[in-house]
């Protein structure tokens, strides 16, 4: 039982040593000589771009929105549109109350005649 011990430690040892030599890089460098030459203008970022300033909007009605005018960062005036909505749904509803409208005053026609016989 000592002897199974002994022969896994070692052998636990011997792994250990071959793992922690064969698992390093080996770390090449690249060098050139300092040369003339143009200057690029890049900038690489990562992360989340931010506006500058957040401005919460809101609106009277609600619907989908069918064309926008506006982005981030636009500057904007009073009065301008920014977001133009879907008027479809809005003109369903007008019509069908126009509708009614007209056949409510079918009906006071039709009893206004009643009464006058």
């Amino acid at each position: 039982m000592l002897a199974i011990s002994i022969v896994s430690l070692l052998a636990a040892a011997i792994g250990t040593v071959w793992w922690s030599s064969s698992s390093r890089p080996s770390v090449h460098y690249l060098t050139t000589p300092a040369t003339r030459g143009s200057i690029t203008r890049v900038a690489n970022a990562t992360g989340t771009v931010n506006p500058v300033l957040t401005i919460i909007v809101g609106a009277y009605v609600s619907g989908t929105i069918r064309q926008v005018f506006c982005d981030y960062n636009t500057l904007v005036k009073a009065g301008q549109i920014c977001a133009k909505i879907d008027p479809r749904p809005y003109k369903a509803i007008l019509d069908q109350y126009v509708a009614q409208l007209a056949r409510d005053r079918g009906f006071l026609a039709q009893a206004q005649m009643d009464l006058a016989r």
